[in-house]
């Protein structure tokens, strides 16, 4: 069942942030997405991820990915051997380039600094971006992730985890996305927020409340402690897709590149249907209207939604 009292406290943080919010983008137009983080940036992977785009739109999904890697300790150390790049290379070559244009950036907070220290250093990586005049207008998407899972953890409990202050260390929860957010948008305020660790709890707690057919809790999604088998990746790359290219995620199919049986049973149509709608219910898709009016249809949206399923437990 889907906590109430949570809800409207966190109300006052996605007003604040727009939480719900993403920009539209005209039909036909082709956004290159540059994703800076860790595995669980490049967790759906490339070819899954652009396989959800269809008819006109398009989305190029370029990298720079590091394994158990924060945005601070991206800023210290720019390059190391092992990392994955594509040909756009290294964010400190991609971001202040004059000759390639990036549409947006996709920045992940992880363990490993302290919630200041990820908020200065994505803002100076912010600053790299703005230093060519090709990406002075490039959106900044943060990519909320969903926390570590120690054996027969609850994944509520991971997730409504404390984060007390700015100088806590950095914890992929509820309340260290607040914290982190927030104080980014000081510095930042049209940055976007792609909410999967807040979809994957709504999907927890409707699969605990047997809402979900053939998933019995979130935990489901985990091929480990952390890493998402083939239904978590096609949840995190329907909101990523769906914030991206500012698209409905409503109908978009479960690609054959998430079939494998290795990785999981795929989702029942009925649970995909209710997996399509929590990811709409955590995002609002609106024709550029003020920030007051995206706010108020995102929270209409999300409330809505609570209440059809609290009514229906």
């Amino acid at each position: 069942m889907f906590n109430l009292r949570r809800l409207l406290y966190l109300t006052p943080i996605a007003m604040l942030l727009g939480v719900a919010t993403c920009q539209t983008v005209a039909m036909g137009e082709f956004v290159t997405l540059y994703g800076l983080g860790n595995s669980l940036t490049n967790t759906f992977n490339p070819d899954r991820l652009t396989s959800l785009s269809s008819g006109p739109d398009g989305l190029e999904f370029v990298y720079h990915i590091r394994g158990n890697t924060s945005i601070t300790q991206f800023l210290s150390t720019p390059l190391l051997p092992d990392d994955f790049v594509t040909s756009y290379g290294s964010y400190s070559e991609a971001f202040p380039s004059t000759t390639r244009k990036l549409d947006a950036i996709m920045l992940q907070p992880f363990y490993g600094s302290t919630v200041r220290q990820e908020v200065a250093s994505a803002v100076q990586m912010v600053d790299l971006l703005r230093s060519s005049p090709l990406n002075v207008d490039a959106r900044v998407l943060l990519y909320q992730t969903w926390p570590a899972l120690p054996p027969g953890g609850s994944y509520q409990d991971a997730w409504n985890a404390p984060v007390s202050s700015l100088d806590s260390p950095f914890v992929p929860s509820a309340a260290g996305h607040a914290l982190f957010v927030s104080e980014f948008l000081k510095s930042v305020p049209n940055a976007e927020f792609i909410p999967v660790g807040q979809i994957f709890s709504d999907l927890d707690q409707l699969a605990l409340a047997g809402q979900v057919p053939g998933i019995t809790t979130v935990r489901d999604f985990y091929g480990d402690s952390v890493h998402p088998m083939n239904n978590g990746s096609y949840v995190s790359a329907l909101a990523v897709n769906s914030v991206a290219l500012g698209i409905s995620p409503i109908g978009v199919s479960y690609p054959t590149e998430y079939l494998d049986p290795l990785w999981g049973t795929p989702l029942q149509p009925a649970a995909l249907s209710i997996v399509q709608q929590v990811v709409s219910s955590n995002i609002s898709i609106v024709p550029e209207p003020s920030a007051t009016v995206l706010c108020l249809v995102a929270l209409s949206s999300i409330t809505a939604f609570v209440r059809r399923r609290r009514t229906s437990v």
